[in-house]
């Protein structure tokens, strides 16, 4: 699925720049820069923030791959091969230090471990920053060979869903045929293509794992064989979840199979289209993720001119039989769940890779919020009927625009009805949204003139209160167990956390910058430490919220496609304010007081658990929250990490952010984020 050549993708990845490396600097406290040559004109802060308009400042992510999950891109090694004109020269792999993965296999020592192949020769070659790479034309030619389900698994089933027989995957396969009928390129051999046996199976890993996080496919009454680009779509994302011999590789090519751009734009292919866009970014591979990247705005005007965010969408008048009637309210639901996850996708390009959002916030103003999941998931028109039994036709839809003003006004959103986990999740997103816009009026160019502080000011306040209703600890609470609904507090949690960061001013995007070496890094990390100076409480604020996040996708990981990139933005930006906490401590040790020399004479010092994940009113929450609001000295500790701010600190968040993207088995996009944390870790011991 690609755009039309009428209608061009609204945006293409840049071709980056490949930079040369240096590691952040650890242990620099702000007394010294001025030796290290970093500051030539000291000066007020303000001045020195608003005076690099002519520096290279990161406008958006920037993704591209350095390394992948890419068979077909058989000829390209992206780990001993590099464009860079740099060596590092060889590293030796020890079990201290773990290797860089070239090839990612879930059929190797067990279901979830993937298997590790030590490479020789130059082991960090390329830039530090993951997803920096130039797209080359290649050629799908055929299916990776496909690991086989053991006996028992293919007749277990979570879901009864109708079997693909053999009409149905001959009709697949002949819409993978004729997506490249008119393709400059040689016909795809689908002689390794799964049985409909297997493609059963990878239906109902979708249903069972993926299903409720994007919950647009209606289950109950879902047909393999009615929309063959659909069933591919989800067979596709099932197959990431099997655990096979090269699924993740096999996943990769049946959804870049299924980029053919002739296909109407009705509701099926939207989904379709969305899902493929989803694995793209997820998936691990380069080109899947060029494609989704190009293709986010072409999926956004699909979805415009379709008409899901239009008012016809939303009107249901009950007629007719039930059956009838129960028919009629899946197609307007499954038209507006589509559209809300085409908006939350498309949202999640802020806190996933600091882009801007294409949707406007006036286009969906006017829309309802999706039914409850038990309706959604009722199996039959007498089981859905049976939940609004004083009614023909079902409950009133929540208007978006009175749940968020409840939000935003209240802080509070069970007055309005929100209980659903989707639900909740569009509300938070939404706030997710303004915030990012709020960030980008204020720091943007004549912000500073055209903005008003104090409504800033009310409109950060209330922005903040909304989200922290979401950021609820992690701990066993009544209500709420790990088996239902547990999954999704996490999810939100960590969202409303990530959220948070976005006040820092834009530090994120000058961490960016620090991370990918020279020539940006210079500039860019005395810009940090000049900020860190005057904001000393806003980067424990980060330190704190991005530990938050760390722990709890360490602890409790549920193989979400956004996981990873939590998991590594939230040990990037931990990592990224070691520097800036010992700036700060050593300039208090260096002041007159009582905290002076804390460290040093202080027989047991405080420790402090960074990456606590229950309540604040707890003694480890309270100390938290009085060294985020004191920054009184004490020892930083994280999982794993006894002493954050000691000269291992730098180096062993690194190495555990390392470790929990292994634990991350089923989206390859996780390796891709391992292998960049390894190549700064082997950078920072160099």
């Amino acid at each position: 699925m690609g755009s039309t050549p009428s209608q061009p993708p609204y945006e293409t990845p840049a071709s980056v720049q490949m930079l040369a490396y240096q590691t952040f600097q650890p242990q620099l406290p702000l007394h010294s820069l001025d030796y290290m040559g970093f500051f030539s004109d000291p000066g007020p802060y303000s001045q020195q923030y608003d005076s690099h308009s002519s520096m290279d400042i990161l406008s958006g992510f920037d993704w591209v791959f350095n390394d992948s999950i890419d068979d077909i891109l058989p000829a390209a090694d992206a780990i001993t091969t590099s464009t860079v004109p740099v060596a590092l020269g060889p590293v030796t792999v020890t079990s201290s230090r773990p290797p860089l993965i070239q090839e990612r296999s879930l059929g190797g020592r067990t279901p979830c471990t993937p298997d590790e192949q030590e490479t020789t020769g130059p082991a960090v070659p390329e830039d530090r920053w993951p997803m920096e790479w130039c797209a080359a034309p290649v050629q799908l030619t055929s299916l990776p060979v496909l690991g086989k389900f053991e006996q028992f698994f293919m007749y277990s089933r979570h879901f009864d869903v109708p079997p693909t027989n053999e009409n149905i995957r001959d009709g697949i396969m002949k819409s993978i045929r004729q997506s490249a009928q008119k393709s400059p390129w040689e016909p795809i051999s689908l002689a390794d293509f799964p049985s409909g046996t297997t493609l059963d199976c990878f239906v109902d890993l979708y249903f069972a794992h993926f299903h409720k996080s994007t919950p647009i496919i209606h289950r109950p009454t879902f047909d393999p064989g009615k929309d063959h680009f659909l069933t591919l779509a989800i067979a596709s994302i099932g197959a990431c979840y099997s655990g096979l011999q090269n699924a993740m590789s096999f996943s990769n090519a049946l959804a870049e199979a299924e980029y053919d751009p002739r296909f109407v734009r009705t509701g099926e292919f939207l989904a379709a289209e969305l899902l493929v866009s989803l694995h793209g970014f997820s998936g691990g591979s380069k080109r899947l993720y060029e494609l989704s990247e190009s293709n986010r705005g072409t999926l956004l005007n699909h979805a415009r001119n379709t008409g899901i965010f239009d008012h016809r969408f939303r009107s249901y008048t009950p007629a007719g039989t039930l059956q009838q009637r129960w028919e009629a309210w899946i197609f307007v639901e499954k038209m507006r769940r589509l559209a809300w996850a085409i908006f939350l996708h498309d949202t999640s390009s802020t806190y996933c890779r600091g882009t801007r959002p294409y949707i406007s916030l006036m286009e969906i103003r006017a829309m309802d919020m999706p039914a409850s999941f038990q309706h959604w998931e009722a199996e039959s028109p007498e089981a859905w009927a049976a939940l609004h039994p004083w009614s023909r036709s079902a409950p009133p839809s929540i208007k978006y625009s009175v749940a968020l003003e409840g939000l935003l006004k209240d802080g509070q959103d069970s007055e309005n009805g929100i209980f659903d986990d989707y639900q909740k999740h569009i509300l938070l997103a939404t706030a997710v949204r303004l915030m990012w816009d709020t960030m980008e009026l204020e720091f943007s160019a004549g912000g500073g003139i055209l903005t008003d502080p104090e409504g800033l000011t009310a409109r950060r306040k209330a922005l903040h209160a909304a989200i922290r209703t979401f950021a609820l600890p992690l701990e066993p609470r009544p209500g709420v167990s790990r088996e239902t609904g547990f999954d999704a507090v996490v999810q939100q949690s960590c969202l409303a956390h990530l959220a948070l960061i976005m006040d820092a001013d834009d530090l994120i995007n000058y961490t960016h910058l620090v991370w990918r070496g020279q020539p940006t890094s210079g500039p860019a990390r005395k810009v940090i430490l000049e900020w860190a100076a005057w904001n000393g409480k806003k980067v424990r604020q980060v330190a704190r919220t991005t530990a938050f996040v760390w722990n709890a996708t360490r602890r409790y990981p549920f193989n979400h496609h956004l996981e990873s990139y939590h998991s590594f933005h939230s040990g990037f930006l931990v990592w990224s304010c070691i520097p800036l906490l010992q700036a700060l401590e050593a300039d208090q040790a260096s002041e007159p007081g009582p905290n002076a020399q804390y460290r040093q004479h202080q027989d047991q010092p405080e420790v402090c658990q960074l990456d606590w994940l229950g309540s604040d009113d707890s003694p480890e929450g309270q100390r938290v929250a009085q060294w985020v609001e004191t920054g009184e000295p004490c020892i930083l500790r994280m999982h794993g990490i006894p002493d954050l701010l000691s000269g291992q600190g730098s180096r062993q968040i690194l190495q555990q952010t390392a470790d929990n993207l292994e634990r991350m088995p089923v989206w390859g996009i996780s390796q891709v984020f391992r292998n960049a944390v390894l190549r700064a870790l082997h950078a920072n011991e160099q």
